[in-house]
């Protein structure tokens, strides 16, 4: 990996969430907490349905 920006000579520096961050995202997404979005089938529905949407504007033909 380039430590510097394409073509202009910046340089970069990665950036490491903080722990506690990188521990609720795992919680998150194996379902071990129980606000999480990933278990709400309200937020699946609404979800859907904007994919849905997006689809239908994007390729309206995807249904033929």
């Amino acid at each position: 990996m380039r430590d510097t920006d394409r073509g202009h000579g910046r340089r970069l520096r990665a950036h490491h969430p903080h722990p506690d961050i990188c521990e609720l995202t795992a919680r998150q997404l194996t379902g071990e907490d129980d606000s999480s979005d990933l278990q709400d089938d309200k937020a699946y529905d609404l979800a859907w349905a904007a994919l849905l949407r997006m689809v239908e504007r994007i390729a309206p033909d995807y249904k033929d």
